[in-house]
């Protein structure tokens, strides 16, 4: 099932979930929470089941949105990703920034990947993420209507959160 609009599924100052056709969208901003990484898991779960199969996860995280977890929460946030394993077809997440910083937290991202049964890849940004989805033919649209919707997403929620 393709649907042209994007679905909220969930929202806060702190994160963003969605879909657009095969596309589960993820805005991350600030320290990620166990309650957030099971929001993010249904919300991918039940855009699998709307659309009649795995949906591409597309993460976009601050350098700064990165959990950090108690040996527990580490086990559940792996715990989690492996669940989404049957509802993704692929995983990208863009980690921005520059610097150590950056470059630290996407080396600890795809650590973390490694558990994952789907593929996944880590990006610094958006475009580079979008031409990789789309010269691999995971997602059904363009480089610019993916960039576009992924970037008017990400703009409108930050503006809700920001009048607050």
């Amino acid at each position: 099932m393709s649907v042209d609009s994007v679905t909220e599924l969930w929202t806060n100052e702190r994160n963003w979930f969605g879909g657009w056709r095969n596309v589960s969208l993820q805005f991350w901003r600030s320290t990620v929470t166990i309650a957030d990484l099971e929001a993010s898991t249904s919300a991918l779960q039940s855009l699998a089941r709307k659309h009649g199969g795995p949906m591409v996860s597309f993460s976009v995280l601050g350098s700064d949105g990165m959990p950090r977890l108690g040996e527990e929460e580490r086990k559940r946030a792996i715990e989690l990703v492996q669940k989404t394993a049957p509802s993704m077809r692929i995983g990208v997440q863009v980690i921005e920034g520059t610097g150590f910083v950056a470059s630290l937290l996407r080396s600890v991202v795809s650590g973390v990947n490694m558990f994952n049964r789907s593929p996944t890849k880590v990006f610094a940004n958006v475009e580079d993420a979008v031409r990789f989805l789309v010269s691999g033919r995971y997602v059904e649209c363009t480089e610019a209507e993916l960039t576009a919707i992924v970037e008017s997403t990400r703009k409108r929620w930050s503006e809700r959160w920001l009048r607050r």
